[in-house]
């Protein structure tokens, strides 16, 4: 994770072109490329700080809504996944990864669930994609139950 390398933008010919501040290359910049020059873009999408007072929450679901079914027709990037991880300490420390799946190309049945995330009396969650995909984001729910104290 570092920054962009678009470093500068111009409209040419009918092209989005922008500079590389790392090798002074010159791009166009496509929507429809997932990498840069070549590289992994990670897309990390993370919850606000999730509490109630100082009780223990207890995190059944998650949900996120997602186009799915993008996957590539080979190589890296034909069978995407989402991975999840979270912090219990403000975003000091994160816990394993677990993941699932974004569907293959055209499988539009894919839903990109997390179950079973534990115990918690604050909790954000990040979710990543590496895979060099169409990366939509919509939404997302969370399904927990508040304890006692």
């Amino acid at each position: 994770l570092s920054r962009h390398r678009a470093n500068c933008q111009i409209a040419f010919a009918g092209e989005n072109l922008v500079g590389d501040w790392q090798n002074g290359n010159v791009y166009v910049l496509d929507l429809d490329t997932y990498t840069d020059n070549g590289d992994l873009i990670a897309a990390i999408r993370q919850t606000p700080f999730i509490a109630s007072g100082n009780k223990m929450m207890f995190f059944h679901k998650l949900w996120i809504d997602m186009e799915v079914g993008v996957g590539l027709p080979s190589g890296y990037g034909s069978d995407p996944e989402v991975m999840l991880d979270w912090s219990d300490d403000g975003g000091k420390t994160w816990s394993n990864e677990v993941r699932s799946i974004l569907g293959r190309i055209g499988e539009r049945w894919a839903r990109v669930n997390f179950r079973r995330l534990g115990k918690s009396r604050s909790r954000v969650f990040r979710a990543t994609i590496t895979d060099p995909i169409k990366r939509v984001f919509i939404d997302a729910d969370i399904e927990a139950t508040e304890g006692t104290s």
